[in-house]
């Protein structure tokens, strides 16, 4: 008997329990929610500005801003990266590769006629009007020819014309005219033929003097 008693009293206790969580859960369900958007929507929500989420005028004043010189842009063997910037994207690069290059000037620096820069670098897409050549240090022949055998092989495709900032800058620029009109002709056959207008430089010149 008494333990009937229990029975009935533990199932009318589940019976509450469960009356009891019936109730919670129609309490919660019948609470108004309310809607993110309507939670925020007398927010005003900041974002952070981007480079490329600003006109393209004012992307171009800012690319000018920090890529333009007003001094002429010295390459060397140790100093050829173009800006970081450059790199940043793609759409970036594609924007301001054109400012960088074109409106700048650059001046490679060859020091011993020894030409560091191979034709895959990049001041070789420069205009030829915005880089000129800073030339200076000894007249070595076995540079300079080395220099035009790249030229001849377009390993490098920067020569010496007009546009050079040196005093002998109309002598050696022959050479390279001598190679560029046997571009074709094999290099041993163009050697000879700068051997040759090496003797005629020393000759005509008087003061000409080659460092081996």
């Amino acid at each position: 008997m008494a333990k009937r008693k229990v029975d009935a009293d533990a199932a009318a206790t589940e019976r509450e329990d469960s009356a009891h969580e019936d109730r919670e859960s129609s309490s919660e369900a019948d609470r108004p929610r309310i809607k993110l958007k309507e939670a925020t929507s007398g927010l005003e929500v900041h974002t952070r500005p981007t480079l490329l989420g600003l006109p393209a005028e004012l992307r171009n004043q800012i690319y000018r801003y920090t890529l333009l010189s007003d001094d002429v842009i010295v390459i060397d063997g140790t100093n050829h990266d173009e800006p970081y910037l450059l790199h940043t994207s793609r759409q970036v690069r594609k924007e301001a590769l054109s400012i960088y290059r074109e409106e700048n000037k650059f001046v490679i620096a060859v020091v011993d006629l020894r030409m560091e820069l191979p034709a895959s670098h990049w001041v070789s897409r420069v205009p030829v009007k915005r880089r000129g050549l800073d030339v200076h240090g000894k007249l070595s022949w076995a540079n300079l020819l080395q220099w035009l055998e790249q030229y001849h092989s377009r390993q490098s495709n920067v020569g010496m014309g007009g546009n050079a900032t040196y005093a002998m800058a109309r002598v050696l620029g022959r050479a390279f005219r001598i190679v560029e009109a046997l571009i074709k002709t094999p290099w041993a056959t163009v050697e000879e033929v700068l051997e040759q207008w090496r003797g005629t430089v020393v000759d005509m010149e008087g003061s000409w003097r080659w460092a081996e």
